[in-house]
């Protein structure tokens, strides 16, 4: 694993924010609770993706929802443009140990029972080179 994804109000092009889980849920991504009645869209999360040390990307990067929801997850590169509710994300610049930043939200929608979703990943795939 050459590429992480950080939360906890990671800065652009920094090297902070605290490493999500990758597999054991000892730091996944979470949010408020959603009121489902009422079709409520979560906070905007501001996520990071970078690169270990030594290492960038080469090529695109595509960040995938997947899991059994992915239909209440939404990706953004700035915040402000969102793309379809579960379509991947693409990051055509060179990721390194910089902070990328991209951002996620999710929704309820009316009829749905509450529940804890854990059952959605963010998945990185990208080609990674020493440099």
């Amino acid at each position: 694993m050459y590429l992480h994804l950080y939360n906890g109000s990671p800065t652009a092009g920094g090297i902070d924010g605290t490493q999500v889980s990758e597999g054991n849920n000892s730091n996944p991504i979470t949010m408020e609770a959603l009121n489902a009645a009422i079709n409520q869209i979560s906070d905007i999360i501001t996520l990071a993706v970078r690169a270990e040390s030594g290492y960038e990307t080469l090529g695109n990067t595509t960040i995938t929802i997947s899991g059994t929801t992915i239909d209440k997850w939404q990706l953004s590169l700035d915040g402000v443009m969102w793309l379809n509710w579960g379509a991947s994300l693409i990051i055509t610049s060179v990721i390194t140990i910089a902070n990328t930043l991209f951002y996620v939200r999710a929704k309820a929608v009316s009829g749905e029972n509450p529940v804890n979703d854990v059952s959605v990943d963010l998945q990185i795939a990208g080609s990674v080179v020493a440099v």
